[in-house]
């Protein structure tokens, strides 16, 4: 929360966050770059989110064959 309101809000630098928080400046690079990932629709680590969420649908063909 303190990166978004000072990066996004404030408009702070990464180095004057560092500076405020106690954090590395690489540590708020990161966060920086993670939330902006994944504004984009990435995930944290830069690939794309791909295939289906959530739980699997049932098999028809296996209820058929309970008895």
């Amino acid at each position: 929360m303190l990166v978004i309101h000072y990066y996004f809000r404030m408009g702070l630098t990464h180095n004057r966050i560092a500076i405020k928080t106690g954090w590395k400046w690489t540590k708020v690079n990161s966060i920086i770059r993670n939330i902006r990932r994944a504004a984009s629709g990435q995930q944290a680590n830069g690939k794309m989110r791909c295939g289906k969420r959530g739980r699997p649908k049932k098999n028809a063909d296996n209820n058929s064959e309970s008895i």
